[in-house]
């Protein structure tokens, strides 16, 4: 797939809910050639699956925690 449409997708799956349903059934995180945008789609996924919106926002809280949440068990 190309960056663009990656992006594109991204886009999609944010903005609608309904898209992220559609999507959910034939793309994985994995299926993105860019690893930030198979950290987003996973983001967009779990975010969805929770009930929670998608929007950049939260998506960027979601990734913040994760990562926060990674740096501090690697330095235990």
């Amino acid at each position: 797939m190309s960056v663009e449409a990656e992006r594109s997708v991204l886009g999609a799956v944010m903005l609608d809910p309904a898209a992220c349903d559609e999507v959910a059934e034939i793309l994985q995180p994995g299926d993105f050639s860019d690893p930030a945008h198979q950290a987003v789609y996973a983001a967009v996924r779990r975010l969805h699956d929770a009930g929670k919106p998608t929007d950049s926002v939260a998506v960027e809280a979601d990734l913040c925690l994760l990562y926060t949440s990674d740096a501090a068990d690697e330095e235990d």
